[in-house]
This record gives C-alpha cells, sequence and structure tokens, in this order.
C-alpha cells in the first residue's frame, strides 16, 4: 500500500531527471534560460497571448485558421493537414 523508502527515492530521482530533461530540451529549442522555463513551469497554465510574449510559442491560430497560417508561414499554395496521424 505505500513505497518503499528506497522505491520512492528512485522514483523522485527518475522525475527530476524527466523535468531537467524537459526544461533543458525547452530552453535549449525556445533559446530561453532555463529558470525562465522552470518559472513558466511553476506558473502552470500560460494563456496563449502569454505564451507568445514570453517566448514559448511563435504564434496562436483558430483551427480554422491554420492551414492558412502554415501555408503562409512556407510559402505554399495551400496546406494539408493530417489527422490522427501515426
Amino acid at each position: 500500500t505505500e513505497m518503499s523508502p528506497e522505491f520512492r527515492q528512485e522514483m523522485e530521482e527518475l522525475l527530476d531527471d524527466i523535468y531537467n530533461q524537459m526544461v533543458a530540451t525547452i530552453a535549449e529549442g525556445r533559446k530561453l534560460d532555463p529558470e525562465k522555463v522552470k518559472a513558466a513551469i511553476d506558473q502552470g497554465l500560460l494563456t496563449p497571448a502569454a505564451a507568445k510574449e514570453s517566448g514559448f510559442i511563435d504564434g496562436f491560430a483558430y483551427e480554422d485558421e491554420l492551414k492558412t497560417r502554415i501555408a503562409e508561414d512556407r510559402g505554399l499554395k495551400e496546406a494539408k493537414v493530417a489527422r490522427n496521424y501515426g
């Protein structure tokens, strides 16, 4: 019914490692300070505007605008979006 102290330590170390990898990947990919990434994670959910202002995303669009935005960004006449890919 409970974790052993050894198992708890192992799980905490594993989760800490995943968290640190996630922070490093986001920081590197978005060219942000890792502390800024950690602060955003600790804050919780961001609005799309706040995420864009903070540098976590480049932009946002409603679904009906998505194909047009992708096509414009890539210099294409039309973009196709695959649903349920995989």
